[in-house]
């Protein structure tokens, strides 16, 4: 199990690592056996490939209340949709972008982005959901897309504003962030092994 901690999930390439945070995520559904999660779970999307038509409001699953907002501002919604009304998506949507140098409008396509753009519009999508539990499942140091700094400043903020906190990388992000992970999981043909990051050196 995982507790609310800063886990690092290692394996080698193909063993399963993305895979199991989908599964935990609620993206795939196990094979056999079952899992249960409390609190929310996002998992950062992999943003290889976008849809043509997909927008910055899209991957932020912010479509219907951008949509609501802009008829409540053009007084076209009705007194049930004010009070539904959430007045500061666009601003929290802005600031989230902001936190990972993006300036960008909901309805920007995702395919006018460059691959590093994307990914980090992903991560401020995934905060922006203020999920109990983070996992990160991406070469996001090794490949470009953040830098160390930006990669520990993450985690040092997400885990001041949440009472839960968990993280889940990939063994390409581990010098970036070995000292600031309480436990690691072996994920191998086998079950998981624990280990005390005292006692588990990379």
């Amino acid at each position: 199990s995982f507790r609310p901690e800063r886990t690092g999930l290692v394996g080698r390439n193909g063993v399963g690592k993305t895979t199991l945070l989908k599964i935990i995520s609620g993206v795939l559904s196990p094979s056999a056996g079952s899992i249960t999660v409390e609190g929310t779970v996002a998992l950062v999307r992999q943003m290889l490939d976008v849809e043509t038509d997909e927008t910055i409001a899209d991957l932020f699953r912010a479509g219907q209340a951008l949509e609501l907002l802009a008829r409540a501002e053009s007084g076209a919604a009705s007194l049930e949709e004010l009070a539904e009304a959430d007045w500061t998506v666009r601003e929290r949507m802005f600031s989230a972008l902001a936190r990972f140098g993006l300036a960008a409008e909901p309805d920007t396509l995702l395919s006018h982005l460059s691959g590093g753009q994307r990914t980090r519009a992903a991560l401020a999508a995934a905060l922006f959901e203020e999920p109990d539990f983070l996992l990160l499942g991406q070469a996001l140091v090794d490949e470009g897309l953040i830098n160390n700094q930006q990669l520990q400043e993450l985690i040092i903020d997400y885990q001041s504003e949440n009472e839960l906190d968990d993280y889940s990388y990939s063994e390409e992000d581990q010098d970036a962030i070995r000292h600031m992970i309480e436990n690691f999981f072996i994920l191998a043909e086998r079950p998981l092994s624990k280990y005390e990051i005292s006692f588990f050196q990379l």
